[in-house]
């Protein structure tokens, strides 16, 4: 499990960092991934 699975979110950089609800590696926007999207909102040490 990650982190912002965790969290229940991911952050993202607008201006400043923003606590995103339901954003995670598995829903990167929110939403079901195209399957050319990367994985986001996963830790360095997590990847």
């Amino acid at each position: 499990m990650t982190k912002a699975e965790k969290d229940g979110g991911g952050l993202v950089y607008e201006l400043g960092w923003t606590e995103k609800i339901g954003w995670k590696w598995s829903s990167p926007y929110g939403d079901q991934p195209d399957d050319a999207e990367p994985a986001f909102h996963v830790t360095f040490d997590e990847a």
